[in-house]
């Protein structure tokens, strides 16, 4: 009795699964022939039509792709920005294999920054090179009017936030972030400026905002980690491991300033912090000269502020060690 009970099930399991096979087919089939109609009417222009199309094969199909894509570059043409990259984020955890997330990400990034109009794209490219000349308040101004036709674009957004920055305004620039970074979390600059901006409010939510780009680790997430450890009242940590990264990463410029500050605050890391803000010193020495030709960048002028805390460090450290 129970060798046919267990033959019973058998045979039902077999045919069930067959069963279901068979009805996946037509399913297949139909959203399949949904997902080719939405092509046509998208290639007619007929962006409701063609979302609706494209939402019956997902439906029919929750696993199909292509039919994601499709929806989010529709819904783009309809103006809908930001329910295109919503639907982009929400097919990832669907995907079948790295092929396929990488697919969606490589389309979450294109449709995040894709200008409607050349007008837009232009008042984008005056506030960037307003930036680049610093003259932050006039960048401002030009990236406003280029929200005001596109809100939902990501590379307007961050580059609002950046000139927020730079005219001192944290509170707003850190709105700016956080309005772009749902849109597409995949861009790792501005990942790396929101980060930046909620150490000190927010250092365990910097810290998990990082975490994903902690590998490959490259000289300002590794300064950002340590700023958040410390944050957090975690000093040792942060030394720890912005000292291990350093070591890995010798060619770091700015790595024994920042190791030196660290140490500084330390009630035993005077001699440490001597040693590597020495280090740095003589290392940015030659970058940092007066006479090169190069001296009026920003990156100069960043850097020098740097050498003068470096310096203002080092004197106060010297005397606690005599």
């Amino acid at each position: 009795m129970k060798k046919f009970g267990f033959f019973f099930l058998a045979l039902f399991s077999i045919a069930a699964g067959a069963s279901a096979k068979t009805a996946a087919k037509p399913a297949a089939n139909l959203a399949y022939q949904n997902y080719s109609r939405g092509g046509e009417l998208s290639a007619k222009k007929k962006w409701p039509e063609a979302l609706e199309k494209f939402q019956a094969a997902i439906d029919l199909n929750p696993g199909y792709i292509d039919a994601y894509i499709e929806w989010a570059r529709a819904s783009l043409m309809a103006g809908h920005r930001r329910e295109a990259l919503e639907k982009l984020s929400a097919a990832l955890p669907l995907a079948r294999n790295p092929a396929d997330k990488e697919r969606l990400l490589k389309e979450r990034d294109s449709l995040s920054d894709i200008f409607y109009t050349n007008e837009t794209f232009q008042r984008y490219q005056n506030g960037l090179n307003y930036l680049s000349l610093e003259r932050a308040g006039s960048a401002v101004e030009s990236l406003e009017k280029a929200l005001q036709t596109e809100p939902d674009n990501v590379a307007v957004l961050y580059a609002y936030g950046r000139a927020l920055q730079a005219e001192d305004r944290k509170k707003e620039a850190l709105a700016a972030f956080e309005r772009a970074f749902p849109l597409n979390e995949g861009n790792r600059d501005l990942r790396m400026d929101l980060a930046d901006s909620l150490i000190a409010s927010s250092p365990e939510r910097a810290l998990q905002l990082l975490n994903p780009i902690l590998e490959p680790l490259d000289e300002r997430v590794a300064w950002l980690q340590a700023q958040s450890l410390a944050s957090l009242k975690k000093s040792k940590d942060a030394i720890e491991f912005l000292r291990a990264s350093f070591e890995k990463n010798p060619g770091w410029p700015m790595a024994p300033f920042w190791l030196g500050r660290l140490y500084s605050l330390e009630s035993d890391g005077a001699w440490n912090a001597r040693k590597y803000l020495m280090t740095f010193l003589k290392r940015s020495e030659k970058a940092a000269d007066l006479e090169a030709p190069e001296a009026a960048t920003p990156e100069i002028r960043k850097l020098r502020a740097a050498r003068a805390e470096a310096e203002a460090i080092l004197t106060r450290v010297n005397r606690s060690l005599e």
